[in-house]
């Protein structure tokens, strides 16, 4: 199974996720970014999303 990682920042109402190799999305909830990141790497790689993990770093803003 291959393994993607991405990283998520906040900008306003939204999570910013960037795929590494794949491409960027967005998801106004961590779980809607996760899905939403799935669901890049699904379209873009071509591949089913039972054939992959997608593992997200969130940069969480404040304290």
């Amino acid at each position: 199974m291959k393994a993607y990682r991405a990283t998520a920042h906040r900008e306003d109402k939204w999570w910013v996720v960037q795929v590494e190799g794949v491409g960027a999305t967005q998801g106004r909830s961590t779980a809607e970014a996760q899905r939403m990141a799935a669901d890049l790497v699904a379209i873009m790689e071509e591949i089913p999303p039972d054939d992959f993990t997608v593992s997200i770093d969130f940069d969480i803003p404040g304290p």
